[in-house]
């Protein structure tokens, strides 16, 4: 019986996650996306050198999934006026104006 317990711990296991109209397949193995990507808006983001940085509640509702959260860099922050402080977001998204 162990080593049923093995294979099905050995085989990679694929979630759906919805996140505000986000679907994401995440394979929990390989950690990989089905290169979706993340809506952003001028009113909680700005584009700065070519790096994006994403206000702190947008960075809250991203973190809740696993995959994302680690695309999401805390420690690289600017603060920007009207919008207070930006955190560092490094993956994939899609920049819509508002």
């Amino acid at each position: 019986m162990k080593r049923n317990m093995r294979k099905d711990l050995e085989k990679p296991k694929i979630f759906r996650i919805f996140i505000y109209n986000l679907k994401l397949d995440i394979n929990i193995k390989n950690k990989k996306m089905s290169g979706k990507k993340i809506r952003v808006s001028t009113s909680n983001s700005k584009v700065m050198n070519g790096r994006l940085f994403i206000s702190g509640l947008k960075a809250v509702l991203v973190s809740k999934s696993k995959v994302l959260a680690e695309l999401v860099n805390h420690g690289n922050s600017i603060t920007y006026p009207g919008l207070g402080r930006l955190v560092e977001y490094n993956g994939p998204y899609i920049r819509i104006n508002k």
